[in-house]
């Protein structure tokens, strides 16, 4: 037995499996901003990401991420495995060629094309039944059966090849059937271990987002204040007007929004009652 029969032997599926798993790990961050490179934090104690705060998600490296994902696991029971590997081998291959025609098989080809040029010239009939009458009372069709027979060529093992290879076809064999079941089992974890980390997931892409939202309705906000000379709180009439903003998301960009709102709301109120008066 030598290493001189390994190469590639995984099949495109296994391939593309491999391939998904690193777009799922990548999309794991997706929402973070493009170009900007992930931040070297400190290795901060175990938390879980419920348990973070905002400014704390925003600061997350890749390594954090998935040692957070690892816990999840660890506290639900989901292994942390490691995809199987298979060991990659050649094939060894045939050493001779035999030629079939039909059922039968030759190793000379020559004899194969003789008993194909036979057949052929043949005139074959065929018979059938009718069903009222029974299978024991078979006829013969009147019309002649076309036969057109081929010679099939196929690789395969000699003899006395296939007992030096044995062994080492054995070896392959069970190896890949063990690779089989490790990777059924692996897939199956995968799967448990995807949901955990959609969880967190679900948390960093949402502070991702209000994240650029207040990006956004800051830079608006800077146009309105061009626009008003300077007067946070026309700005901000004119982009709660324009655009969807939370009250929450008003009172981080322009603080006292709301009280000068309710100053001037009182103001007018109290204008129209001496009006009155």
């Amino acid at each position: 037995m030598t290493d001189k029969h390994e190469i590639n032997d995984r099949s495109e599926e296994e391939r593309e499996d491999e391939a998904q798993e690193i777009r799922d790990d990548l999309a794991l961050h997706q929402d973070r901003d493009e170009g900007q490179p992930f931040k070297e934090t400190r290795r901060m104690s175990m938390k879980k990401i419920e348990e973070l705060t905002e400014e704390e998600v925003l600061e997350l490296s890749d390594e954090q991420v998935t040692l957070m994902v690892d816990f999840g696991c660890a506290e639900k029971g989901v292994k942390l495995l490691e995809r199987p590997v298979l060991k990659e081998w050649v094939t060894p291959p045939h050493d001779m060629t035999i030629y079939s025609v039909g059922d039968f098989s030759f190793v000379s080809e020559e004899e194969a094309k003789s008993v194909v040029e036979l057949i052929n010239g043949l005139h074959v009939v065929q018979t059938d039944w009718d069903y009222q009458s029974g299978t024991d009372h078979e006829y013969l069709k009147e019309t002649v059966a076309d036969i057109c027979l081929t010679v099939t060529a196929k690789k395969v093992h000699s003899s006395e090849h296939f007992k030096k290879l044995k062994e080492e076809l054995e070896l392959i064999k069970k190896e890949k059937t063990s690779y089989e079941t490790l990777l059924t089992r692996y897939k199956a974890n995968r799967i448990d271990r995807a949901k955990i980390a959609d969880v967190i997931n679900e948390v960093i892409s949402s502070v991702w987002a209000k994240k650029r939202e207040k990006e956004n309705m800051v830079y608006e906000n800077n146009r309105y204040l061009v626009l008003s000379e300077g007067n946070a709180t026309i700005a901000m009439n004119f982009l709660r007007k324009a655009h969807s903003i939370s009250n929450r998301l008003t009172n981080e960009i322009c603080p006292g929004y709301f009280e000068e709102e309710d100053a001037t709301e009182g103001s007018r109120d109290l204008e129209i009652d001496n009006g009155r008066d």
